[in-house]
């Protein structure tokens, strides 16, 4: 039995957020099939290689004309976008901007703790705007992680900034990010 979880919250950014515009009736009813309905509260955390396999089977409807890695990585990035336009989403930029992306980089794994139980996150720092994140488990999808970094600098006000898959070990992968300011 997985006993990695995934909370709600990443649930709802993932597929309400993320892809949820775009997501047609026919890619509800099939994540409603396989145990996810959109249209009822969500349950406070599920599965993390169930949540997995529904990302895989609701990309092609969300991002039909992407590659699979291509679609995560737009996923992350619109996730994050997506949220700071909410109205908690705004009064979080409006931090994120004041704190600065290397600083909320710092504080990337107590971040990555509200997403799931099972993720651990370690930031080497490389040089002044040079980081690798190493993560110890993207559950397949390193893209995704991408887009969530490459988003979260867009938040904070800046355009240059690049994450690029280094290596991935198993189940984990490290990110190196970088930026100018």
């Amino acid at each position: 039995m997985d006993t990695r979880l995934t909370f709600s919250q990443t649930v709802e950014t993932l597929f309400t957020r993320g892809m949820g515009p775009a997501l047609p009736p026919e890619a509800k009813a099939r994540l409603r099939d396989d145990g996810l309905d959109l249209d009822r509260p969500l349950l406070p955390a599920y599965p993390a290689g169930k949540v997995a396999e529904w990302i895989d089977l609701a990309l092609p409807y969300a991002f039909p004309n992407l590659s699979r890695a291509e679609a995560l990585r737009v996923l992350g990035h619109q996730s994050v976008s997506r949220y700071g336009q909410t109205i908690v989403g705004r009064g979080l930029v409006a931090m994120l901007k004041l704190l600065g992306f290397r600083r909320i980089l710092d504080r990337m794994p107590q971040a990555m703790r509200t997403g799931g139980n099972y993720l651990e996150t370690k930031l080497i720092p490389r040089g002044v705007n040079d980081v690798e994140l190493w993560i110890n488990d993207v559950n397949g999808m390193p893209e995704y992680f991408q887009g969530i970094l490459e988003g979260t600098a867009e938040l904070c006000g800046i355009k240059t900034a690049r994450a690029e898959i280094v290596s991935v070990e198993g189940t984990g992968c490290t990110l190196r990010v970088r930026w100018a300011e």
